[in-house]
């Protein structure tokens, strides 16, 4: 999922700060990491909410199911040459 993929991230970024020694480095990481798990953390709840539905299938030789008929797309009429 991509919240796991986010935290992972996050995770990684986290870990490379300790590893790092330029302070400005350790501050922008910083922010990214905490952007990404704040992303993590909204995908997580958006695939909380998400409702896991089985799609419906519709048999459409079944006499029952009444299809759109096709309709000619309209053709603007012609002036004639001569009309102003």
């Amino acid at each position: 999922m991509l919240s796991q993929d986010l935290t992972s991230l996050a995770r990684m970024a986290f870990l490379s700060l300790e590893s790092d020694s330029a302070e400005d480095l350790k501050r922008s990481l910083m922010l990214v990491a905490e952007r990404v798990q704040e992303g993590a953390d909204q995908a997580a709840h958006l695939e909380a909410a998400a409702v896991a539905v089985r799609p419906t299938m519709i048999d459409l030789s079944d006499e029952k199911i009444a299809l759109f008929p096709v309709a000619k797309r309209p053709v603007p009429s012609r002036k004639p040459e001569g009309a102003a």
